[in-house]
């Protein structure tokens, strides 16, 4: 059987079997706990604070939130590179995942392959991620990424030029 303590509510073992020494000790350590929080200007948490916590922990308890940290995407469609300092790159959390960095056009470079994502990154079903404006005035284009990890784009008019620097910065769910 347990009890607790008045002012924070922490359990104790209490009750009328054999562990009496462990009875003692057990409310001991949960008293002089109280004491030091009390001394400390720690206060008690209400019920509200209490029960919103437990819900928290529930749902956490139930969701993968893993964090991969970053990851270089090496697989770049011919004809594309990294833009210095702002290499591809994808990371999950949970089943969020971001895409990041810019791309820079060169000879040979096609909209229908800027890069792939490696596996573990890639959606269920392809996933519209949005238009983007290039560093050329005029260029833009609506990005896409395919469930094979292909990230493409659907070129939409200007005039694209070597060199020009084409931004990343999406984010989609996988299942």
């Amino acid at each position: 059987m347990t009890s607790n303590t008045p002012v924070y509510d922490f359990p104790y073992l209490d009750g009328t079997d054999g562990g009496k020494q462990i009875k003692a000790v057990s409310k001991a350590l949960a008293q002089r706990l109280e004491a030091v929080l009390a001394n400390e200007g720690q206060v008690p948490l209400d019920a509200d604070l209490v029960a919103l916590l437990q819900r928290v922990a529930a749902l956490e308890a139930g969701s993968d939130l893993t964090d991969t940290g970053w990851t270089t995407v090496t697989a770049l469609g011919t004809g594309w590179t990294a833009n210095p300092g702002q290499a591809p790159r994808v990371r999950r959390w949970g089943k969020l995942v971001m895409l990041d960095g810019a791309l820079v056009l060169g000879s040979g470079a096609q909209y229908a392959n800027l890069l792939t994502v490696p596996a573990g990154f890639r959606p269920d079903r392809r996933m519209p991620l949005g238009p983007i404006a290039a560093s050329i005035v005029g260029v833009t284009a609506a990005i896409s990424v395919e469930t094979t990890g292909l990230v493409f784009g659907q070129y939409n008019g200007g005039a694209p030029a070597n060199g020009m620097i084409l931004p990343l910065s999406f984010s989609w769910f996988v299942a």
